[in-house]
């Protein structure tokens, strides 16, 4: 097992994340130069795993975590510093966090709900028979958009607002118990830190 001793324990800026309920969802994106054909890898934690992550902003250690999950947790210290340091690890390996020598706080930006979504001007996408697939003209990178999700990005027109996208997806039926709100939340950091969306704070 790697030596953690000591390193900085913090999110990957290759990754969006989500809460659903008390787990959580990752999607790691995909990076510039993948190929088109290449699909975002995610992962789902369950509600300890989630705790574990709820700490790794960049500011504490390994054992910074597991001290603070002292506090929470009753158990055995040994354990919960083996069971953290096998989460971390897992993570790590999966390109999910990062392990660092100093301290690098990372910054969480929200989608801001009254902000307007609108594609990026380098995107080209169509529409057959129900699929979607959007395409990023100048590098190359394609994106499969779910067939669930095709009516939220066909809003992304910029001239509606976050808030009113969801709304307008809810009283359509989209939102259910298969694809929550949450979900629908966690696909669009993901285009936006593809850069396949951007937001703007005023309509097109």
């Amino acid at each position: 097992m790697e030596d953690l001793k000591g390193r900085y324990v913090r999110w990957s800026e290759a990754c969006v994340w989500q809460p659903f309920g008390t787990s959580l969802a990752i999607l790691r994106v995909l990076a510039p130069d993948s190929s088109p054909s290449q699909e975002s890898e995610g992962i789902k934690l369950n509600a300890t795993g989630k705790d574990v992550w709820d700490l790794c902003d960049g500011t504490r250690t390994v054992d910074d975590i597991v001290a603070q999950l002292l506090e929470e947790y009753q158990g055995e210290p040994e354990r919960i510093q083996e069971s953290v340091e096998t989460i971390v690890l897992m993570l790590q390996e999966r390109g999910f966090l990062t392990c660092e020598s100093t301290p690098h706080l990372y910054s969480v930006r929200e989608i801001p709900l009254q902000d307007y979504a609108c594609w990026n001007d380098t995107i080209i996408w169509n529409e057959v028979e129900g699929q979607v697939v959007a395409m990023n003209n100048s590098t190359g990178v394609a994106l499969p958009i779910p067939t669930e999700a095709a009516e939220m990005w066909k809003l992304c027109n910029g001239k509606t607002a976050v808030e009113d996208i969801f709304s307008i997806l809810k009283s359509k039926g989209l939102i259910t118990q298969k694809m929550p709100l949450a979900k629908f939340k966690l696909l669009l950091k993901q285009w936006i830190k593809l850069n396949f969306i951007i937001l703007k704070d005023e309509p097109l």
